[in-house]
């Protein structure tokens, strides 16, 4: 691997990364730049390729903080943090800085499955009524005639009727009601690949029950313990004792804002842990050796092939990756005529590629703007590996779709919060502020309590805080702080039939009061 990099880089500092380093800013941090300490292996990676990746970072303008793993089957390549963790303190990141992996959880609990099928402790391709007694879908779906595995390979016919949301989002929906909120709200749907949280949700619960054993544990133990990822939780509470990354997101005026945090009622199996690039690392290594860790085979090599096989197959695009196949939980994926097997998280990217032996891990706590980078990021990562001879001309092409990125999502925020505030000319609104205040009940979707402290009216939902703001008539700006998103339109009046209702783009939920 060294030796292409030692011919190309001294070529391609010639071209676009030889420009000199755009002095980003970190709100008041600084420079974001690699940071102190880290491991990188200069027999592998000469110092003008870290060069490249500290210029791509900075001249991207969107990260906060960074840590970039690269690994082969049996070595270390990188692991190094550049910029900052928290900017309160101005806080490092490491490669020991713990972040929020999102859907990347999805690999390790399809891994789990793999483990407990290879063992006998289940049978994926059982009946998840086998699971699930009490699984009762409305017809014409029979849920005796939908495996476990199904789930896994986001194949079941079936919606499940918010959930998806629920345990995302407000985590207002407990496990010990999951199967009575399916009987309930579940909704046919074809048997095609459709990507979603409430498939491996569904089956991991389903396999808990059996085992007597809460996917939290199956997950720490199966993986996180066996494998020596010593930094990686699936409680954000534990997690939160160590180093952890804050989530940021940028605003309009290039400002970086702290994000709320996700809760453990909040954290689920098809997104539910926080590791970091070292023991990801790990992670990446041993799916390239077959279940190996240096000599020691840590978890059975037909466990780790069974959840790497390609089960169902499709045709979509992610970026530059198109994704041909899905497992358990990994993703295969043609990048530029070689397999790049991953399960990315929102911004979270970890990914190898089986036929070069190579893999990387990059996890930032840049919200949004994070997923616009990360993935670029990785993939002219990958094109200095290989030494493509256009890898200049690639980066500079990635650089631009990210400034493209930056302009129009401005753009469409601006558009947005504009026809937000149109509403202000509605009028007065047809009731009062403390008429309004009350909880709000939606059977599908939960409670939103509405207070009023002062001059300012807040909302409960879950766990999320809302600021709710009157624009005009009856509408108004609720804002949830999560993750940079908008704020929603909230219409809170009386229907034609005289209940007091929130409608919440068309999701209608009805005051207890009246």
């Amino acid at each position: 691997m060294s030796k292409p990099l030692r011919v190309l880089l001294p070529a391609l500092l010639a071209t676009s990364i030889a420009t000199e380093a755009v002095a980003a800013q970190v709100n008041d941090c600084g420079e974001i730049s690699a940071n102190a300490g880290g491991y990188i292996n200069r027999d592998a990676l000469n110092s003008e390729f870290e060069s490249a990746l500290e210029e791509f970072i900075r001249d991207a303008e969107l990260l906060p903080g960074v840590a970039i793993g690269i690994v082969t089957e049996d070595e270390v390549v990188l692991a190094r943090g550049y910029g900052f963790r928290e900017l309160s303190d101005c806080a490092p990141v490491s490669p020991d800085t713990r972040f929020y992996l999102k859907s990347t959880t999805k690999s390790f609990s399809g891994m789990v499955a793999a483990i407990l099928h290879e063992e006998d402790s289940i049978d994926l391709d059982s009946p998840i009524t086998d699971y699930l007694p009490r699984l009762s879908l409305k017809p014409p779906i029979n849920a005796d005639q939908i495996s476990l595995a199904d789930h896994f390979t986001h194949t079941q016919p079936y919606r499940a009727g918010g959930m998806n949301f629920r345990t995302a989002y407000p985590g207002n929906l407990d496990e010990d009601e999951f199967v009575d909120h399916i009987n309930e709200f579940g909704t046919p749907r074809d048997i095609s690949f459709r990507y979603s949280n409430e498939g491996p949700i569904i089956g991991m619960y389903a396999i808990g029950s059996r085992l007597n054993r809460s996917w939290q544990d199956l997950i720490q133990e199966e993986i996180f313990n066996q494998i020596g990822m010593s930094d990686s939780f699936t409680s954000m509470a534990k997690a939160e004792r160590g180093p952890i990354a804050r989530s940021f997101y940028l605003t309009a005026n290039g400002v970086f804002k702290e994000t709320s945090t996700k809760t453990d009622r909040q954290f689920h199996a098809a997104g539910g842990a926080v590791s970091t690039v070292n023991d990801l690392n790990r992670w990446v290594m041993l799916n390239l050796a077959g279940g190996r860790l240096g000599d020691e085979q840590l978890i059975e090599k037909r466990a780790v092939e069974h959840a790497q096989n390609r089960l169902v197959y499709l045709d979509a695009r992610f970026l530059e990756f198109d994704r041909f196949a899905h497992g358990l939980g990994l993703y295969s994926a043609a990048y530029d005529g070689d397999v790049l097997m991953h399960h990315f998280g929102g911004e979270t990217h970890v990914s190898f590629m089986p036929e070069h032996k190579i893999g990387v891990v990059i996890l930032t706590n840049a919200i949004a703007s994070g997923v616009v980078v990360s993935h670029r990021l990785a993939a002219s990562i990958y094109d200095l590996l290989l030494g493509k001879p256009d890898v200049g001309q690639r980066i500079d092409r990635r650089l631009e779709e990210i400034a493209d990125w930056i302009q129009q999502s401005e753009i469409r925020r601006a558009e947005y919060l504009a026809e937000l505030e149109s509403y202000s000319s509605a009028g007065r609104a047809s009731l009062s502020i403390d008429e309004i205040t009350g909880t709000y009940t939606d059977p599908r979707l939960g409670s939103i309590a509405i207070t009023v402290q002062g001059n300012e009216v807040t909302g409960k939902f879950g766990e999320i805080d809302i600021l709710i703001r009157h624009i005009g008539g009856d509408f108004y700006s609720a804002d949830f702080d999560i993750w940079g998103d908008s704020p929603e339109l909230f219409r809170i009046a009386k229907d034609v039939s005289g209940r007091l209702i929130l409608d919440w783009d068309g999701r209608v939920f009805v005051s207890r009061s009246g």
